[in-house]
């Protein structure tokens, strides 16, 4: 059956890119090359750090979250899962949790989710977006066919709406941000990350053995087939062959599974009830499985030995394997443990500074332009608004959502704010080499434009240059502020 997964497009697509035609502001250069030079001279070009706001922005890394079809939680509505929009008898009780990865929103358009946080702090993730070009408030309409679907799904297609800038009148009083003082965060190995490691290590060189001595119980792996009736008619998606699962994992709702325990390989009849909130045509409604078990398997794992690990590692023993888990889980904490220092770091530099003007009416119009974002992206793939995606993922309120996407607002553009004022009071500037490589890999590795004459052909040399100043200018006054940090081992 078809596989539903929530992507971001991977930035590959010119269309990606946020235009912005109406933007009146300039970059202004200065050139360090004296007017004399020769032919052979290689001194570069400066671009000071006066450029603007209005640009081009980058959409963040892909993170992707993915939902078996059909399976959902317990308040989450059964959605259509295969080609033609069938459903399948999937679970409303019970799913596997999935970590849903979002960035910290510093890229207006494509923020996402991204990682998958999988380890990764989202502070650390917001001062590395931070540095890429400006989150204009703007919004992509994504459209994508879902990661994994079946042979023959359409490729995924991205548009970027044009939007005209608003300006919020926005002053920035820096606060102290040089030789900032912190805290670097303790880093443990525990026996349990160890062991959880050694668990997954098992279950690498595990091996599925099928079972003929006993009937079915939870934790057991079927192959099944089942074919639904509902007033003694086969109905569209209720039908499906060789489809493996765990029993008790509630890939299926629950009283299919609990109709399958206890039993042995052959065929059964479930008379069962759909959930009340099951799909919405059929929830509550008699139904009538026709099931064949074709196999019963189970999770055969290895013991752990000496020789389990000299055969399949470089060490001979379970200690020596042990040690090296802790050593490279302590060099992974511990580089974790730095980006978190340069995210703790800035942060304490945003919250040192003054903002003055209309703020918090571009902080509102930008919390509602990702909550638009994410309805569009949630209504297409799961038939959906944002407030209900993240209570699934998150079990966040729709309180709770909108005042985290403001959080992620607020922090996103005064955070910009800063890092703009700081290369222009410290009169942060780039070389002509540095030019040419962002926009290499913006323009050309970045968005897939095969030169700057095709870049050219659809955006201004302006809008360009704002792009790649703030790119490059942020990163510098970010490590500018980081780099004169004081931290605290």
């Amino acid at each position: 059956m078809e596989e539903n997964e929530l992507i971001e497009k991977n930035g590959t697509d010119a269309q990606d890119v946020q235009e912005n035609p109406d933007s009146e502001e300039t970059v202004e250069v200065t050139e360090t090359a004296e007017t004399t030079e020769t032919s052979d001279t290689n001194e570069a070009t400066e671009i000071s750090a006066s450029a603007e706001e209005n640009e081009i922005s980058e959409p963040d890394e892909t993170a992707e979250a993915s939902v078996p079809s059909g399976v959902k939680t317990e308040s989450e509505p059964a959605e259509r899962d295969d080609a033609e929009g069938n459903f399948t008898p999937k679970a409303s009780k019970k799913t596997t949790a999935v970590l849903f990865a979002i960035i910290g929103v510093l890229v207006v358009l494509i923020v996402v989710f991204v990682v998958l946080i999988m380890g990764k702090l989202k502070k650390e993730k917001e001062q590395e977006a931070a540095n890429k070009p400006l989150p204009t408030q703007s919004v992509s309409a994504v459209t994508a066919a879902p990661t994994g679907a079946e042979e023959g799904a359409e490729e995924a297609e991205a548009t970027a709406t044009p939007y005209v800038r608003k300006d919020y009148h926005v002053t920035v009083t820096l606060g102290e941000y040089k030789g900032l003082e912190v805290d670097f965060p303790s880093i443990e190995v525990t026996a349990e990350d160890i062991n959880n490691e050694l668990a997954d290590f098992l279950d690498e060189h595990s091996e599925m053995q099928e079972i003929t001595d006993r009937p079915s119980q939870n934790g057991d792996t079927l192959n099944i087939d089942y074919t639904g009736y509902m007033d003694g008619e086969e109905f569209d998606g209720g039908t499906d062959t060789d489809v493996e699962f765990v029993l008790g994992s509630g890939q299926f709702f629950e009283a299919f599974e609990d109709g399958l325990v206890g039993r042995e390989v052959g065929e059964y009849t479930l008379d069962l009830t759909f959930p009340e909130d099951y799909y919405e045509d059929i929830a509550g409604k008699p139904v009538t499985f026709v099931v064949t078990i074709n196999s019963i398997s189970e999770k055969w794992t290895p013991a752990l030995t000496d020789e389990l690990i000299e055969a399949n590692t470089e060490y001979k023993t379970v200690n020596e394997y042990k040690a090296y888990i802790e050593g490279y889980l302590t060099e992974e904490y511990t580089e974790e443990a730095e980006e978190q220092v340069d995210g703790m770091i800035v942060e304490k530099a945003v919250e040192n500074a003054s903002f003055s003007g209309d703020i918090d009416e571009e902080i509102e119009d930008l919390t509602v332009q990702y909550m638009s974002y994410y309805d569009s992206m949630a209504q297409n793939y799961y038939g959906i608004d944002g407030a209900t995606l993240f209570s699934y993922f998150y079990g966040m309120d729709e309180e709770q959502y909108k005042n985290y996407l403001k959080d992620e607002s607020a922090y996103t553009i005064k955070l910009q704010y800063m890092l703009d004022e700081v290369a222009k009071v410290e009169e942060l500037s780039y070389t002509q080499e540095e030019y040419d490589a962002e926009f290499e890999e913006i323009f050309i590795s970045y968005y897939g434009f095969a030169d700057a004459e095709e870049a050219l052909a659809t955006y201004t040399q302006e809008e360009i240059d704002e792009t790649i100043a703030h790119s490059l200018l942020r990163e510098k006054a970010q490590n500018l502020i980081t780099g004169s940090a004081k931290v605290n081992r």
